[in-house]
């Protein structure tokens, strides 16, 4: 019941999510890295929520979806706090982030395979 619940939320958070990205991307001129980050969560979101249902087995690509999606938001909020409240010099940063990304994605790739569900054939063993 869990399962299926946390994937139809997902499916429905990722298409309200596209249509707000996408509104506010044509209305205020986001930039297209800042666009493609979000429709990135929103893949996730409904790739994992699909499988997850189909499958039957797809947890961890909905614990990864919705891990992804959570940092996003908490990141996105905690930037514009701060950029708000404290005047921090972000170029400074950048170089930093340069690798922080680098190093994130291959490791979030590579943990999005391995939890991947694995299809049995009948009669045999799993891939």
């Amino acid at each position: 019941m869990t399962r299926k619940f946390l994937s139809l939320v997902a499916i429905l958070y990722g298409l309200i999510y596209f249509f707000y990205e996408s509104w506010y991307h044509f209305n205020f001129s986001q930039s297209v890295l800042n666009l493609s980050i979000d429709y990135l969560a929103i893949i996730l979101l409904l790739v994992a929520g699909v499988v997850n249902l189909r499958a039957g087995n797809g947890e961890g690509l909905l614990s990864g979806a919705w891990g992804f999606t959570a940092c996003l938001t908490m990141r996105a909020y905690a930037w514009r706090h701060d950029t708000a409240n404290l005047g921090i010099d972000e170029s400074k940063v950048m170089s930093l982030l340069i690798f922080a990304i680098a190093v994130s994605t291959v490791a979030f790739g590579a943990s999005l395979i391995l939890s991947f569900p694995r299809i049995q054939k009948r009669g045999g063993s799993g891939i």
